[in-house]
């Protein structure tokens, strides 16, 4: 991640403060590397994201969606409920 930083800072000549970015970049490594730097970091945990992902497979497998992808996208569809209706 502190790659993609500096290539921001040298791209656009601002100075980073703040981070925000998805739970993808939430290791303990980025956390570390933005504290050191004295950077704000607004990242969810990743090891909680992957918890919370356990624990909706209960209630929403991923056998139940489906995907379909193209050339240019990845559309994930709404998971179909067992009576045919779509879930909400």
């Amino acid at each position: 991640m502190l790659i993609l930083l500096e290539k921001h800072e040298t791209a656009t000549g601002i100075r980073i403060e703040t981070v925000a970015a998805d739970s993808k970049y939430g290791a303990v490594d980025n956390f570390l590397a933005c504290h050191d730097k004295g950077l704000q970091a607004h990242i969810p945990d990743l090891r909680e994201t992957l918890s919370k992902d356990k624990e909706n497979e209960k209630y929403f497998p991923k056998t139940a969606f489906s995907m379909i992808t193209t050339r240019t996208h990845t559309i994930v569809s709404q998971a179909i409920c067992s009576s045919q209706n779509r879930c909400t």
